[in-house]
């Protein structure tokens, strides 16, 4: 199963990128093409699945279902994974801390973990998502950040109110 999906992923790769590919799809193809690897992705095996990905194909639909269904499935084991993983993206950071702002356990876990571009992205993220309850814990969350002007940038946003949705 893990050899169709990474043969699956690299068709799709190199069918997503047009001209220069040996391989001619269509749109509806492609579509065709994601949503026949997607519906391979379960609960059960989305852990196996996203371990094995490649920093390259960590940034592709699979990986964001993998994501989603592991997260869905057991959101520890899948959060503590991601955070620990060199090359997990900014989408499955967001991922995280949408659901991770239910577990306070888990949220004192993670915002302690060690320093990466995962863990700033995920911070921030936790920040916007407790923001429309608890504008405060939100500061608190925002303050474990790295100084900088991302940092800045959210508590700035905390302080005028501004609960928008954080961007994707």
């Amino acid at each position: 199963m893990l050899a169709t999906i990474h043969a699956g992923l690299k068709e799709w790769a190199e069918a997503s990128r047009g001209s220069g590919s040996r391989f001619r799809h269509d749109k509806p193809s492609q579509d065709a093409l994601q949503n026949n690897l997607l519906s391979l992705i379960t609960a059960q095996n989305a852990p196996q699945i996203l371990r094995s990905l490649s920093p390259e194909e960590m940034d592709s639909p699979v990986a964001v279902t993998a994501a989603l269904r592991w997260i869905d499935a057991d959101l520890t084991a899948a959060a503590r994974w991601l955070a620990a993983c060199p090359y997990a993206t900014d989408d499955q950071a967001w991922t995280v801390a949408h659901q991770a702002v239910e577990d306070a356990a888990l949220m004192d876990e993670l915002c302690g973990a060690p320093d990466s571009n995962w863990k700033q992205s995920f911070l921030k993220y936790a920040s916007l998502e407790i923001l429309p309850i608890d504008p405060t814990e939100a500061s608190r969350i925002a303050e474990r950040m790295s100084p900088g002007a991302g940092q800045s940038a959210l508590l700035a946003q905390i302080a005028a109110g501004q609960a928008s949705p954080p961007p994707r």
